[in-house]
């Protein structure tokens, strides 16, 4: 399937990176936070116990985009105590405001160990 919008690819990298995360020993939850703002995924390592916030978003050039997923990380980590926040993209990389920290699909998977042969 070859994605037409914005929306669909940002959808199937969301879905991607959920299935590379359940590769690993982790739980894998969903957050709303308090004023309703969504947050794609708390990632547990299950052996460690660390805690994660991630976001998935395909593109952060649209300041909408930027405000909407970063709002919502800084409230959840706020709420829930998480320092560990971040969204990862498919090609942007930077370190926002709140430590937040976008990382390309690509190089979250090589530090994550997820890539198989």
């Amino acid at each position: 399937m070859k994605p037409n919008t914005e929306r669909d690819r940002g959808w199937m990298l969301e879905n991607l990176v959920f299935m590379m995360l359940r590769r690993g020993d982790n739980k894998i939850e969903y957050y709303v936070t308090k004023r309703g703002e969504e947050v794609d995924f708390i990632v547990t390592d299950k052996i460690t116990g660390r805690k994660r916030l991630v976001q998935v978003a395909w593109d952060m050039a649209d300041e909408r985009t930027i405000k909407r997923e970063t709002t919502a990380l800084i409230k959840a980590a706020d709420e829930t105590g998480i320092s560990s926040k971040m969204i990862i993209t498919w090609d942007n990389e930077c370190l926002m405001d709140g430590g937040i920290e976008a990382v390309p699909i690509w190089k979250w998977a090589l530090q994550e160990g997820v890539v198989c042969c």
